[in-house]
């Protein structure tokens, strides 16, 4: 078989245009890759980058999810003291593209609490937060149980005595499905920090458990509504029975019959006998004639540091603190826990030491470094209530029960558990009849 030049060539030609082609092809996809890629990491430098050289120390940040890997979720408390102690009381670092600053000690937050409060009035937007010593041994005999639910269950039904107007009882269905509900969006909310903290970016868009706190969210509030939706049958406009009434009445007063407006509720105690004896109940009246009972309760406040990160706000423009420079729309969190135990403040900041609330003669003093409500527009807004509640409950208990720890049993342990706020690890104890 005879082999022209032109039948030979125009083959060779065709397997190379064939060749060439594969080749660009190839070459544009991995062009365009590398092209976005690019201005991706453009778009994330843009965003990460700081504005002032005299913004505030912090880790360097990743690109796309920032530091959120120094978060520990079940403890962020612990990421806050990391923080402090490599970065000093002003700390910056990203979650996702957004800023935050964490402010440590008691000099550096009451500036911000005070003398530059009117720069953090403004809340975040975060979309996700609606998808959501020495142990004393018992002698004789007793039936240990573990405190926790009975406290929670009296506590809960005084806010829904204020809130729903009416008292549950503690085997209530719809009282325990409440209970049971806000427990778990409490725990729940631990566990989408990252979401929460990125609200607004793609990280909203991933797949998790933020879902699921949703579900229980909607559980919850559809208790409420049906509630809400009672009170509005049975209410008397010229006698408010509790807080929903009130809220129906000025939400009459500002809206026409025409306009609505949806309405969320948030669910947001050794001289004792000596003073009151044990017949008598425990009133308000009584703390000041029981100074070292109230220094007891304060101490207890301090060294459980139930909320050791108060919730964000929001700088409505730049402003200073301190030497640093904080960007307007720059997420800001107190770390209260960093007050309590501020070692300038505190003589035993690590110890329970009821003399930090005692002054020489044995009376009542106010420390100025005492703000586990926080403080001024940031406090929180049960405190009043919570401060009645833990004497009252607290000096009522006393006065009836003797507390120890079962025979044979360990002292509870200091560890504690993450949930919004924080709570002791399950135990045990006795109480035994005065």
């Amino acid at each position: 078989m005879m082999f022209t030049p032109v039948s030979v060539i125009l083959p060779a030609t065709s397997w190379l245009w064939c060749q060439v082609s594969s080749c660009w092809n190839n070459l544009t996809a991995v062009s365009i890759s590398l092209i976005l890629l690019a201005l991706a990491l453009l778009l994330d430098y843009e965003k990460r980058r700081k504005r002032s050289s005299r913004c505030p120390p912090g880790p360097t940040p990743l690109p796309f999810i920032g530091n959120l890997l120094l978060l520990d979720r079940n403890n962020p408390d612990k990421s806050a003291l990391y923080l402090k102690r490599h970065f000093g009381p002003v700390v910056s670092f990203q979650a996702g593209w957004r800023n935050y600053v964490l402010l440590n000690g008691f000099k550096i937050i009451k500036e911000a609490l005070g003398q530059k409060a009117e720069d953090y009035v403004d809340r975040p937007s975060l979309p996700l937060l609606y998808v959501i010593g020495h142990a004393k041994k018992c002698e004789g005999k007793c039936s240990p149980f573990d405190p926790h639910n009975l406290i929670c269950r009296a506590v809960g039904n005084i806010i829904c005595i204020l809130t729903f107007g009416a008292r549950f009882e503690y085997s209530d269905e719809i009282f325990l499905k409440l209970m049971h509900l806000t427990n778990e969006i409490l725990k729940g909310l631990t566990r989408i920090l990252p979401q929460i903290m990125t609200a607004g970016s793609w990280f909203s868009c991933v797949p998790g458990p933020h879902h699921k706190v949703k579900k229980i969210y909607d559980d919850f509030s559809a208790i409420v509504k049906d509630i809400v939706d009672e009170h509005k049958k049975t209410r008397d406009p010229t006698f408010p029975r509790d807080l929903i009434d009130a809220f129906l009445e000025e939400i009459e007063k500002k809206y026409s019959s025409k306009e609505q407006k949806k309405q969320k509720f948030y669910l947001r105690g050794y001289d004792l006998c000596g003073m009151i004896g044990r017949v008598k109940p425990p009133a308000m009246e009584d703390q000041l004639n029981l100074p070292y009972t109230s220094a007891v309760i304060h101490e207890i406040q301090r060294c459980a540091d139930i909320a050791p990160i108060s919730f964000p706000f929001v700088t409505h423009k730049d402003t200073e603190l301190a030497d640093f420079i904080i960007p307007k729309e720059t997420v800001v969190v107190n770390h209260l826990s960093s007050v309590l135990k501020d070692e300038t403040m505190w003589e035993k900041p690590y110890e329970f030491y009821p003399e930090h609330f005692l002054d020489a003669n044995g009376q009542l003093v106010k420390r100025e470094a005492f703000l586990p409500f926080s403080a001024g527009r940031h406090s929180c807004p049960g405190e009043h209530m919570a401060k009645m509640e833990l004497f009252i409950f607290f000096t009522s208990l006393l006065q009836h029960f003797t507390f120890c720890i079962p025979e044979n049993s360990p002292r509870p342990t200091e560890e504690r558990e993450f949930a919004v706020t924080v709570t002791p690890v399950p135990f045990q104890i006795c109480a035994i009849p005065r």
